[in-house]
């Protein structure tokens, strides 16, 4: 795979949605801040388990996140859009992934580490700032989800001790 150049990874960026109305000239910092990472199909990007060092912005290509919460059990979904975030919690520090992650095509992302972000903050710089606010919006879907989840459980107790005996056989 051909690494794009700098003005056409800023280019590409712009035309995503989550930087939408950003010109491209706003990417050099954030840019050279990361790395862009090429991926072969089927190259682990991490695996459950491992610690976050980075969050990914995919530039190109699809990734498949997949997710065994108990032995037998797969779940997956997959990012098809340029400009989607994956492994978000590593934008922000060492957290311990919970689904593996692999590029399911040729795909390349932007690597960025907690501490290329917090710099690129105090910048201001635009897409950084942009990059926390999908962040935000991220963590608060999964916390309204953790919401209605434990709503589910406590207000079905009976529904809920059924499942758990199920997975436990």
């Amino acid at each position: 795979m051909i690494r794009p150049s700098l003005e056409e990874t800023a280019a590409l960026l712009a035309s995503t949605r989550l930087f939408a109305g950003i010109a491209p000239e706003s990417f050099t910092g954030i840019l050279e801040a990361g790395q862009v990472v090429n991926l072969a199909p089927g190259r682990v990007i991490y695996n459950r388990g491992d610690e976050a060092q980075c969050g990914f912005v995919l530039l190109s290509g699809r990734v498949e996140l997949v997710e065994t919460p108990y032995p037998g059990r797969r779940l997956s979904s997959q990012l098809f859009a340029a400009g989607s975030l994956f492994a978000e919690k590593g934008f922000v520090g060492p957290w311990v992934h919970k689904r593996q992650c692999t590029a399911v095509e040729a795909s390349s992302a932007l690597a960025i580490t907690p501490e290329a972000l917090t710099g690129r903050l105090e910048q201001s710089d635009a897409a950084a700032m942009r990059l926390i606010d999908s962040l935000l919006d991220v963590f608060v879907r999964n916390l309204r989800g953790a919401n209605q989840r434990l709503d589910e459980i406590f207000s079905r107790p009976d529904r809920t001790l059924n499942q758990l005996r199920q997975m436990n056989n």
